[in-house]
């Protein structure tokens, strides 16, 4: 009964700080992101501790339990939880960073190495001579929620999801004494592990089989970072012509002679490369130690990012100087070591010489090679100095002797954002004893924004610092292009692709390589590639937790945000309305940029994908929450002004699942889109209308599903357009209403007319007017007679057709209905073309052009304009007619209309042909059929390629006959495709 009222209590106590937080519009604690979740389990300790009393057992776990969380911790992962003799570890989970996945297999495997030192050591103690202790491991990466659980206390910090429940499946099937990963996880390391695979296994509580794989070490393949590039290299050519400069600067120095000025010139000659992740710094240096092999000696390495080991910068510096390889046995290592060092030695003076001889300990020491020496007994800051100068000298010794063999030498530092106190304490030694030198060399320093420059870096004669800006349009398209030849891309795809990118050639090939796996209906708001999410995570990790959360409420708003809106959102929230100093630190960190030139003061995310990430990170309560705020932010803010803001009311009040409020300002959001012939954005929003207006709400619905036919069939896009015009039917039987009856048959007679079915066309058009006329409606009867009016023209039948559209027109006149106005214009002046009355119908084309452009009737003004080029080519003007044809098919890709393209490619081909410009005139031939084949028209496709082929005639037989002069009269009908 007692534990009864406690569990009413907290329920009730649950509801209410919900209801709290719903008045005070708090967001829940927690957020979404991607983390690495390692789970470890020792096998054989049950049977062990069923002969220890409890205290040892206690002493052997807490031993193994603290061997296993320091593999944890070395790599940057962070212990969740003991479980018994398991242990539950995350990578990502505080601090994301783009080696989560990498750094949670190391500790695994160092876990493994562990516990086989441990298992010998415990044979050392005659009762656990037979104990052989055993670990299994499983390692997942995936979305996760993050965040405290339970009453505030400290560390109750855990994730949770389904990839959670994945990673502890895979440990559990994990063959003893190995690490089983899923293919995902794989995946995001395939260049830096070798694995063993391990097939598809049927876990419990997972849906599917799970393809299973095993780490089984590091990669013996895995290849110097700078020798990994390949394809085209664009848009770094001043940089690299500045760094070639520079490298002749110090060539020209010499290497022990006299200075010839007063002052000697700066050495060493240090360049800073600042660029964010992804611009291009590494491939900066691969181009430059292609292009200059021959000119320097190159020596090349990079902090690590996954473990900041004390040198670790210049060990790995001499390690490749000297070609020692981690997978190298302890001899060979040590036979490398001797050779290099009595290399160096013969090849400098005699001083480094000697020095060099009594670093050989030091250095054997960093590269892990046993050597007994009594210096590397010391500790701490004593043995630190010791290395630090062993490390000097060697360095030195390598500049001396590239001096000596006449080359200079180029040091190539990299992702210098991840280094270690002591490389940096080593980085300003170095410099302050080159400075001193007259040794010539040329020193290439790379890093993230992130990275202060050291002052001692600063203040050398020899400083420089460039700048990586972000691609221009015209290289990144380029390279694109070169990414996908390969990917089944849509165009479309491919323009959204360029602007994830945002200049960023890294970003750039990730985006390609997702989305080609995707379907376009899965592009609204499309998780961001691991890659890239964790590489964006970790900069928004080191944000304060209040300027994180104001830059997540800013990707709510959009890419695009306006101040007055983000500063509404914090009012209604309770919070602060000074956010301006939150936006300058924002802005100071290159995640967002200002807008100038506006009404009101706006910024924008600097990269599109940082604005994903944040606001993918957000819990989804949290999302439904903001994005509902943000519409209340936007009607407080403009609420005389809510027409120009329909769109954005409309997305946020959808993604706040508030579809009731959210159908007004869909629907005019779609209309607008129409009418401004967005075509793609109208046909989205459109099928969102559908997707969630009433059942019952007969209508409406058959008026969207009409609109999205109008689309569909500009664009070109008829597949089910005839199962759709079944589902209008059935709607406006239940609907009942005469306007939209006509509609209906007006729509149904130009599918039949355009698919050459002229009777079917006439019978819809018929009884469209019927229902006009009893309906004694002037809009409607002002359409019927336009489309009349075009059935007889087809008929040849002038004067009623002449009847027609002069009756529309007058009707448009006085309902001042302008689009139909321009339309009526330009079919008049097609009966007078018919009729060879070409002034009327140029002056007819002329008036329907000028309705059109002056209300942007942009399909109309396109139609105008291939008729009026028309004429021109009848009357012989072909290059005028040129320039409107090319003008009409401009207008046409604007609005996608595929069939407006193929008429002036046609007219188009006339106007070449005239002109003798036959290889002209085949291209348009050829862009019609790629058209056609788009649009399934099969028998458009023969007698194109009829055309075509006659056309080719043309080109091939005036490479054989110069003087090939064709003569036929055009007999184009500008009403007709080609």
């Amino acid at each position: 009964m007692q534990d009864d009222l406690i569990l009413d209590s907290g329920l009730f106590g649950f509801e209410e700080d919900n209801l709290n937080r719903k008045q005070k519009h708090q967001l829940r604690e927690g957020e979404l992101r991607e983390v690495t979740i390692l789970f470890a389990d020792i096998k054989g300790f049950t049977d062990l501790s069923l002969q220890l009393d409890p205290e040892t057992i206690h002493l052997r776990m807490d031993e193994l339990m603290k061997i296993f969380s320091r593999c944890v911790t070395f790599y940057g992962g962070f212990v969740d939880k003991y479980i018994g003799d398991a242990i539950m570890a995350l990578f990502g989970a505080k601090q994301a960073s783009e080696h989560d996945t990498e750094r949670a297999i190391r500790a695994a495997l160092k876990m493994i190495e562990q516990l086989k030192r441990y298992n010998q050591k415990l044979k050392e103690i005659p009762k656990y001579r037979d104990v052989e202790l055993r670990i299994r491991v499983g390692i997942n990466t995936g979305i996760v929620s993050v965040g405290k659980v339970g009453q505030s206390r400290e560390g109750d910090f855990t994730v949770y999801g389904p990839e959670v429940n994945l990673a502890s499946r895979l440990e559990t099937n994990a063959p003893t004494g190995r690490i089983m990963l899923s293919q995902y996880t794989k995946e995001l390391v395939d260049d830096i592990f070798d694995f063993e695979y391990l097939g598809a296994k049927d876990l419990k509580g997972i849906a599917e089989p799970v393809e299973c794989w095993s780490p089984v070490g590091v990669s013996a393949s895995q290849s110097s970072r700078l020798n990994r590039f390949s394809g085209s290299f664009l848009g770094r050519n001043s940089e690299l012509s500045l760094l070639g400069e520079a490298l002749k600067e110090i060539s020209s120095q010499g290497c022990f002679g006299e200075y010839i000025t007063e002052l000697p010139p700066p050495r060493p000659l240090i360049y800073g490369v600042r660029a964010d992740a992804g611009l291009g710094k590494s491939r900066l240096a691969y181009e430059f130690i292609q292009r200059h092999s021959a000119r320097a000696e190159f020596l090349e390495a990079a902090c690590n990012g996954v473990t900041q080991t004390p040198l670790h910068l210049f060990t790995r510096l001499v390690q490749k100087y000297f070609n020692i390889s981690v997978r190298d046995e302890p001899q060979l290592r040590l036979e490398k070591l001797q050779t290099g060092i009595e290399d160096l030695q013969r090849n400098v003076d005699a001083p480094l010489a000697e020095r060099l001889g009594d670093s050989f300990a030091l250095i054997a020491r960093l590269l892990e090679i046993r050597v007994e020496d009594a210096r590397l007994r010391q500790g701490g800051k004593e043995l630190l100095q010791h290395l630090l100068l062993a490390l000097n000298n060697t360095l030195e010794a390598i500049m001396q002797k590239c001096a000596k063999n006449g080359k200079p030498l180029v040091l190539i530092l990299d992702d210098l954002q991840w280094l270690d106190d002591s490389s940096r304490e080593l980085l300003g030694h170095l410099v302050n004893r080159m400075s001193q030198s007259k040794l010539p060399s040329l020193w290439l320093l790379f890093y993230r924004p992130t990275f202060e420059v050291p002052g001692f870096l600063e203040r050398m004669r020899g400083w420089h610092e460039l700048e990586l800006k972000p691609l221009d349009e015209q290289d990144i398209t380029q390279l694109m292009m070169l990414y996908t030849r390969h990917l089944d891309l849509s165009e479309r795809s491919m323009e959204a692709v360029v602007k994830l990118a945002a200049g960023n050639p890294f970003y750039l090939e990730e985006w390609c390589n997702y989305v080609s796996t995707l379907p376009e209906q899965e592009w609204q708001d499309l998780p961001v590639p691991s890659s890239l999410n964790a590489l964006i995570q970790s900069r928004l990790d080191v944000l304060p937790k209040a300027l994180r959360i104001l830059l997540q409420k800013a990707a709510v708003i959009g890419h695009e945000f306006l101040v007055e809106v983000l500063r509404e959102l914090e009012r209604l929230m309770d919070g602060s309305t000074q956010i301006e100093e939150g936006l300058e630190s924002l802005e100071n960190q290159a995640l967002i940029i200002r807008q100038t030139g506006f009404e009101f003061s706006a910024y924008f995310f600097k990269h599109i994908t940082t604005r994903d990430v944040a606001y993918q990170s957000l819990l989804g309560s949290n999302r439904k929450l903001l994005h509902q705020l943000v519409a209340e932010a936007i009607r407080n803010v403009f609420p005389g002004r809510l027409d120009e803001f329909s769109h954005p009311l409309a997305m946020h009040y959808m993604k706040a699942g508030k579809y009731e409020e959210a159908l007004p300002w869909l629907r005019k959001a779609a209309d607008e889109a129409q009418r401004a012939y967005d075509n793609s954005l109208a046909l989205k929003l459109y099928k969102e209308l559908l997707d969630i207006l009433p059942a019952d709400a007969w209508k409406e619905r058959a008026e969207v599903l009409l609109n999205c036919l109008e689309i569909k069939w500009l664009i070109g896009d008829w597949k089910d357009i005839d199962e759709a015009m079944a589902l209008l039917e059935e709607w406006n039987d239940q609907a009942q209403d005469i306007a939209l009856r006509f509609h209906q048959l007006r729509f149904s007679g130009r599918l039949a007319f355009g698919r050459r079915q002229k009777d079917i066309a006439k019978e819809h058009w018929d009884e469209a007017e019927r229902l006009a006329r009893e309906a004694d409606d002037p809009e409607l009867i002002c359409v019927i007679e336009n489309l009349l009016g075009i059935w007889y023209y087809d008929q040849s039948l002038l004067d009623e057709s002449l009847k027609r559209h002069q009756h529309s027109k007058q009707l448009a006149r006085s309902l001042q209905n302008h689009a139909q106005e321009a339309k009526s214009f330009n079919n008049l002046g097609l009966v007078y073309l018919k009729q060879e009355k070409l002034d009327e119908a140029q002056n007819a084309f002329c008036r329907s052009m000028e309705l059109a452009a002056e209300h942007r009737i942009l399909k109309v003004e396109s139609e105008a304009m291939g008729n009026l080029a028309y004429v021109l080519i009848l009357t012989g003007q072909y290059e005028d007619a040129i320039f409107h044809l090319m003008r009409q098919f401009q207008y046409a890709q604007q609005i996608n209309d595929k069939l407006e393209s193929i008429r002036a490619l046609g007219n188009l081909a006339d106007a070449y042909k005239y002109l003798e410009r036959y290889r002209d005139a085949a291209d348009c031939f050829e862009h019609i059929i790629k058209i056609k084949q788009y649009l399934g028209d099969e028998d458009g496709i023969k007698g194109t390629g009829k055309a075509l082929a006659a056309m080719l005639k043309l080109v091939e037989s005036t490479k054989t006959d110069p003087t090939t002069d064709p003569t036929t009269d055009p007999t184009t009908d500008p009403t007709k495709e080609e």
